[in-house]
């Protein structure tokens, strides 16, 4: 097969490749793709347009001299050691590099629009027209793809049960997500994935601590994050958990939920409620005041709770509201 190829310099070393290869890709590379449901979702024909191509082109970006060697054992070490930056992967130049992917694909396609198109930083696929569609939003199907499981039902149901296991997350907050399987539609459990991710990288954003809930803005659906270590053994890397606990549009509330109410004044409510006068309250009251500066900070708003089926003063005990950090909200 002859190939020709052109390669052009941008910024901060930034470079682009494209490669014309006359002749077919091998089949062999869509093999994981074409196992994602979500990719037959989007180009349901795409085993047939993966074999009536004829020619392909390959197109590839890439920042500074490290940038496509940066995983290779004992180079990104060596970095690390040095204290060094490690060049190319900022966020910020991450993004760089997929605003200049899809600028690229995006003008290839406006000339001769591609039968397929294989993104593969998030391994998916799609069609020139619905390419065009995921461009705008980075976050989202254009670089996380979400590897769609089943689970067992719960106890005492039949209910379908599915999970979420991200592949690109890690591109933007340093760790892939799972979310647990629940009885909702994957798509729920796929905006929560995506929502987490936005609120780390919102100016001023921040991971949602170990342990802590999130939800939207209306307070619709919440989820509970865990940081977990990487599992020997396994091959599993650290990643982030997401566990739903309940679903307002799908009814859908995990058994462990007990009804909660909310704490009128926020913080300053639950300082009311236990006093400062023990090291434990005034441990809780930092760590919740820590968790509001963070929200406030993208813009966002903290909801303190407290099990319903207590009293509402209970000052000798700790423990007894929740820190539930929301999305960004306008106005606030």
């Amino acid at each position: 097969m002859s190939s020709t190829y052109v390669q052009m310099f941008g910024p901060n070393d930034l470079q682009l490749t494209v490669e014309f290869v006359a002749g077919p890709a091998d089949h062999g590379v869509f093999a994981g793709t074409l196992g994602s449901p979500i990719s037959v979702m989007l180009v349901p024909d795409a085993i047939d347009r993966i074999r009536r191509h004829k020619s392909h082109l390959l197109v590839y970006i890439q920042h500074g001299v490290f940038g496509g060697v940066m995983q290779e054992k004992g180079i990104a070490s060596l970095f690390s050691e040095l204290g060094m930056y490690q060049p190319g992967h900022s966020l910020a130049e991450f993004l760089d590099r997929v605003r200049c992917l899809s600028i690229a694909c995006e003008t290839i396609c406006a000339n001769v629009p591609a039968s397929l198109i294989h993104w593969t930083q998030s391994n998916m696929l799609f069609s020139a027209e619905s390419f065009t569609a995921f461009v705008e939003e980075p976050i989202g199907p254009l670089t996380v793809h979400p590897r769609i499981y089943r689970d067992e039902p719960p106890p005492g149901t039949t209910e379908q049960c599915v999970g979420i296991q991200t592949l690109g997350a890690a591109d933007y907050i340093g760790r892939e997500i799972n979310v647990e399987a629940a009885p909702v539609p994957w798509s729920e459990l796929y905006a929560g994935a995506l929502t987490f991710i936005k609120i780390a990288t919102e100016k001023n954003g921040y991971i949602i601590p170990d342990g802590d809930v999130f939800g939207i803005e209306d307070d619709s659906v919440s989820y509970r994050v865990r940081h977990v270590a990487a599992t020997a053994g396994q091959d599993l890397p650290d990643q982030y958990q997401l566990t739903l606990r309940y679903s307002r549009k799908h009814g859908y509330r995990a058994n462990d939920i007990k009804r909660r109410l909310t704490v009128p004044g926020g913080v300053d409510g639950v300082e009311r409620l236990i006093g400062t006068a023990t090291p434990e309250a005034r441990a809780e009251l930092r760590k919740m005041r820590e968790s509001e500066a963070l929200a406030e900070g993208i813009g966002g708003r903290l909801v303190v709770t407290r099990p319903a089926d207590e009293p509402p003063q209970n000052p000798g005990r700790t423990g007894n509201a929740r820190v539930v950090p929301f999305g960004k909200r306008t106005g606030l």
